[in-house]
């Protein structure tokens, strides 16, 4: 994943407002973000909507020892650590599901930052997961 500057960093919130085994639903900008605090050192920052019906995660439950993030509505399960679905909608097959959109997280001075992505990497992410982006092929070049 390629981070360009330190401006491409932004405040999410304050580490003490996550706790450990905890999720977030936070506003960076314009983007919605989910982070999840697995451990004290490990928290990810990910898309807060399930992949399948657009259901709030920060809803569903986090197991910290299995890493996996179980969807509220119909138990759809993600792996937090890569993003990957592993069980999909009331226990079925995962496959045809895209792995849920992580975005990088940095600690500093116990405040939480992520980098947001620009268009182009929105496609390139969706593009290596055989997803038509929203730019189209040309931004990639």
């Amino acid at each position: 994943m390629i981070v360009d500057s330190d401006t491409t960093w932004h405040f999410a919130c304050k580490l003490n407002q996550l706790p450990l085994g905890g999720m977030k639903h936070v506003r960076v900008f314009d983007t919605e973000v989910l982070l999840v605090r697995a451990s004290k050192e490990d928290i990810v920052a990910m898309e807060p909507w399930c992949p399948h019906n657009w259901a709030p995660l920060v809803d569903g439950k986090f197991n910290p020892g299995s890493m996996k993030l179980t969807c509220c509505e119909h138990g759809m399960q993600i792996d937090i650590k890569d993003g990957e679905i592993t069980r999909g909608p009331n226990g079925g097959p995962a496959g045809h599901y895209e792995k849920c959109f992580r975005f990088p997280v940095k600690v500093e001075r116990d405040r939480i930052y992520v980098h947001l992505k620009t268009p182009q990497e929105v496609d390139a992410y969706y593009a290596q997961c055989g997803v038509p982006g929203i730019l189209g092929s040309d931004a990639l070049k």
